[in-house]
C-alpha cells in the first residue's frame, strides 16, 4: 500500500493528488477480488484510508452482527480498537449509528457533540479523539458495517475528506459483497456435495435410480422436519461410521 499519500485540507484535487490517490484506489482494489483474503482487504483498505484521508490518525471497520453484536474486523492501532469498543459498550456513537445504517456521521467536535454525551467526552479524555467520521460501508437485511475514521484535531474533515472517505467506504462494500457472494457459493456448493453424496449411498443401498433416491432423501427431510442437508450429512456420516466399523473388526 502505498504511503505518505495526504491530500490537501481545502479546495480540489491536484492532477497529481488524484494521481495518487487512482494508485492507492488501485492497490486496495487487487485484494478485492472474490477469491481473496477479505481480512487483508480490510486492513490494507484502513492502513490506505488513515494516510490518504487528510486529517485521519486512526481508523477502522465496524460490523453489526443479526443477534445485534458490534465487532471491530479491521483497525489500524489499538486505539482505534479501544475507541470502537467504548462505543460498543456505550451503544451509542458515529461507528455505531453507521453500523446501524445511518450513511454518513460527522463530528466536529467529539467532546461536546450531544448526539453521544457519554461516549464523546470519554473518547477525548482516553483516547485523544476530538473529530470523528463514519460512513456506513454496507448493508442488507442481516448484517450493516461502518468505516470509522478519527482525528486528533477538531474540524478535521473538509470536503475533500468526505469524497475520499466515501470512496474508501465502497471500496470496503464491494470487498464484503465478494466476500459474502464467495461464502454463500462455497455453502451451496458443499450442499450440494453431501447431498450427491447421499443419494448415490441410498441409491446403492436401496437399488434405486437417482430421481427416486433424491424423492426418498426429501421424504426423510420432510418427515424428520429437518434441513435436507442435515439428513444428507446424517446418511453419509452413517455409512462412514459403517465402514470405519468394519476396518476396526
Amino acid at each position: 500500500m502505498p504511503a505518505g499519500y495526504h491530500f490537501a485540507k481545502a479546495g480540489r484535487m491536484t492532477l497529481q493528488q488524484t494521481s495518487k490517490l487512482a494508485a492507492v484506489m488501485a492497490e486496495v482494489a487487487k485484494s478485492t477480488e472474490p477469491l481473496g483474503n477479505v481480512d487483508e482487504t480490510l486492513n490494507s483498505l484502513v492502513r490506505a484510508a488513515k494516510e490518504t484521508v487528510p486529517g485521519v490518525h486512526y481508523a477502522s471497520i465496524t460490523v453489526k452482527h443479526p443477534d445485534g453484536r458490534y465487532n471491530t474486523v479491521a483497525a489500524t492501532d489499538e486505539k482505534s480498537l479501544a475507541a470502537d469498543n467504548m462505543q460498543y459498550e456505550y451503544r451509542e456513537g458515529p461507528c455505531v449509528d453507521a453500523a446501524c445504517g445511518e450513511t454518513r456521521l460527522k463530528s466536529e467536535d467529539i467532546r461536546s457533540d450531544s448526539r453521544w454525551p457519554r461516549y464523546g467526552p470519554d473518547a477525548a479524555e482516553r483516547y485523544g479523539v476530538r473529530s470523528q467520521l463514519a460512513y456506513t460501508m454496507f448493508a442488507d437485511q442481516q448484517t450493516f458495517g461502518g468505516l470509522n475514521l478519527y482525528s486528533k484535531s477538531m474540524g478535521a474533515f473538509d470536503e475533500n475528506a468526505l469524497v475520499l472517505a466515501e470512496m474508501f467506504a465502497t471500496q470496503g462494500a464491494v470487498a464484503m459483497g465478494h466476500a459474502r457472494t464467495f461464502g454463500q457459493l462455497q455453502d451451496a456448493l458443499a450442499t450440494r456435495t453431501v447431498i450427491g453424496q447421499a443419494t448415490g449411498l441410498i441409491m446403492e443401498r436401496y437399488e434405486l435410480d437417482e430421481v427416486r433416491a433424491f424423492a426418498f432423501l426429501t421424504r426423510m427431510s420432510q418427515t424428520g422436519n429437518t434441513k435436507l442437508r442435515d439428513v444428507a450429512e446424517e446418511v453419509v456420516s452413517s455409512a462412514n461410521e459403517k465402514v470405519r466399523s468394519k476396518g476396526d473388526s
